[in-house]
């Protein structure tokens, strides 16, 4: 009797197996890595476009070439301000992308990229008064990786009320 080992070249069932969970475990690290990176990259936008804009407008409320921003007391006023092509809008980086994000209610939890925008008087101001005696401004944007609101301001910003829209 002649008995013939046949000889087939291939993997095990086991093999196969072991192989797929580390492939799987490889690929759960790297989706929770790309999460924590994307949310990283919000985070950094939303504290970066606040800055130039609290930057833009501390700038612009103080030069006397600034008359457009006499009046920033609405969002909309705002806005146009800094559409409006003016000597200090010139040289801003701020674009429409990051002017759809401003918004006059508070962000919610886990919102992506709303700011809120609010105008600021000395501090004592009653809160009725604060729209004629604009001296600063606050935005308040969701910070995701502290779960948590984040405070930008410029100018003096003692009594802080949501700007009208």
């Amino acid at each position: 009797m002649n008995l013939q080992k046949s000889k087939q070249a291939g993997f095990t069932l086991i093999e196969l197996l072991i192989v797929i969970v580390v492939i799987a475990i490889l690929a759960a690290i790297s989706v929770v890595t790309f999460t924590g990176i994307q949310q990283q990259g919000r985070d950094s936008r939303r504290a970066g476009d606040s800055a130039n804009i609290v930057k833009l407008v501390s700038t612009c409320m103080a030069s006397e070439s600034g008359a457009e921003w006499k009046d920033i007391s609405t969002l909309t006023a705002l806005k146009t301000a800094i559409k409006s092509g003016g000597k200090c809008s010139k040289s801003s980086n701020i674009n429409e992308d990051t002017l759809d994000a401003l918004v006059v209610t508070a962000p919610a939890s886990g919102s992506k990229i709303e700011m809120q925008y609010q105008i600021c008087a000395p501090k004592g101001t009653p809160e009725a008064d604060i729209k004629d005696n604009i001296t600063g401004i606050k935005l308040t944007y969701w910070h995701e990786k502290d779960n948590r609101t984040k405070d930008v301001t410029a100018g003096e910003a003692g009594e802080c009320k949501k700007a009208d829209a």
